[in-house]
């Protein structure tokens, strides 16, 4: 996949969580094992340090306690505390990771595509099991307008507009799939019209038409785009 993907897109589409919630996981549960140590071992009071102190992970921690109410500005953390709501602390995390990945893709200036694509921290895509490796590949590219179009986001292209219709239109995912009218005779023989709608498109992607539709149809589209776009090269 082009370097430029967004990690959120990564996230959504295979269904993993960051990386944060992985060592959060193992490092909650170290520190309540230092809590049942002795209090002149080493561990233990390192650990109650970075408590008093509010250092490192008991910062973070305590950040992650007061935005959920757990305690007050003025609080520190304790040691009855953490071992009281030691099993809440993963779930508080991946509330708050799964809100600024909401976020992120909401917010998103240049993948505008994303949010309507149902993405998920949970589990991932439908596609990835019922389709190859190369169709999935493909299928991730679209969802997350990482193909080579030339206005892919981020891509750092002067020229962007669709050099296959020129309409002076910019050939994004949108375009390529659902509205350049040199491929409107291809949406014509799979969906009985020229042109497809927003939600057609969204629908499309999402794999409402089955996803070995979509492959079949996108396998149509490249190949005629990819004859067209070398004509055009030999002509110059």
């Amino acid at each position: 996949m082009p370097v430029n993907t967004t990690n959120y897109c990564v996230l959504g589409e295979l269904g993993l969580q960051p990386l944060v919630c992985y060592t959060f996981k193992i490092q909650i549960s170290y520190i309540y094992k230092t809590l049942k140590l002795g209090q002149d071992r080493i561990p233990y009071k390192i650990t109650k340090m970075c408590m008093e102190k509010n250092l490192g992970w008991a910062q973070f921690l305590r950040r992650l306690s007061i935005k959920n109410g757990l305690l007050r500005e003025r609080d520190l953390l304790t040691s009855d505390f953490i071992q009281e709501n030691f099993g809440l602390f993963s779930s508080l995390l991946m509330i708050d990771v799964k809100s600024k990945f909401e976020g992120r893709v909401n917010g998103a200036e240049k993948h505008l595509l994303y949010k309507y694509l149902r993405p998920n921290l949970e589990e991932p895509q439908g596609y990835f099991a019922e389709c190859t490796y190369k169709e999935s590949l493909m299928i991730f590219k679209l969802r997350t307008e990482s193909y080579d179009v030339e206005a892919r986001p981020y891509s750092g292209k002067q020229f962007i507009n669709c050099r296959v219709c020129h309409s002076g239109e910019p050939e994004t995912i949108a375009h390529f799939v659902a509205e350049c009218s040199f491929f409107s005779n291809i949406r014509k023989k799979v969906f009985k019209k020229g042109i497809l709608f927003q939600t057609e498109l969204i629908a499309l992607l999402n794999g409402e038409y089955t996803w070995k539709k979509l492959i079949s149809f996108m396998n149509k589209m490249i190949k005629v785009r990819d004859k067209k776009l070398r004509i055009g090269e030999f002509a110059l």
